[in-house]
């Protein structure tokens, strides 16, 4: 129905929101939910000074525990450009991943996409430069999107981080399975 808002999306619009003004405010998220559940109405002077830093860190924490989330964001990979593989490379090496981790991580790129946004697998639903194999919205769950060569390298790193640890492995597991 137009103009019906339900109940998830507007808990995850406050939730965004709460973030947001902890960030903004460079407080501890915990502080910002004590101050609005006690009634506290946020406040800030217009010359106050956003605090980039702490709005990264609050995206990339978990709601219910205040801990840390894996990976990396695509705001703090901002300012990164160039070609789809040049991108790629200065994603991985915000993992930590140069010198023999790039390479591993370039051999599994070039095995399953070769850098292509748009490579589509004809017998799956894979896609893009991951081959996610839930396709394009797949991106999404590791921190990135499908539409752009960052989002898709974001997302890509994060995801080897997270079943592999490192690009040595899922090259690895790409040479004996032909798949990572």
């Amino acid at each position: 129905m137009p103009g019906h808002v339900n109940g998830l999306s507007l808990a995850q619009a406050l939730g965004g929101g709460v973030i947001l003004w902890s960030g903004i405010k460079g407080e501890p998220l915990s502080d910002t939910f004590k101050g609005l559940l006690s009634g506290t109405a946020p406040t800030a002077s217009s010359s106050q000074a956003i605090n980039t830093t702490s709005v990264e860190s609050a995206a990339q924490t978990d709601l219910s525990t205040g801990t840390p989330l894996p990976g990396i964001t695509q705001g703090m990979s901002s300012g990164i450009t160039g070609t789809n593989e040049s991108v790629m490379k200065q994603v991985a090496a915000q993992h930590g991943w140069t010198g023999s981790e790039w390479t591993a991580l370039y051999n599994v790129e070039m095995a399953e996409a070769g850098f292509n946004l748009t490579a589509q697998n004809p017998t799956s639903n894979a896609y893009g430069e991951a081959q996610f194999i839930n396709g394009a919205s797949e991106y999404a769950q590791y921190g990135g999107n499908s539409t752009s060569a960052l989002g898709q390298a974001v997302a890509m790193c994060n995801y080897i981080e997270q079943r592999y640890g490192t690009p040595s492995a899922a090259w690895a597991h790409e040479q004996e399975y032909h798949w990572y």
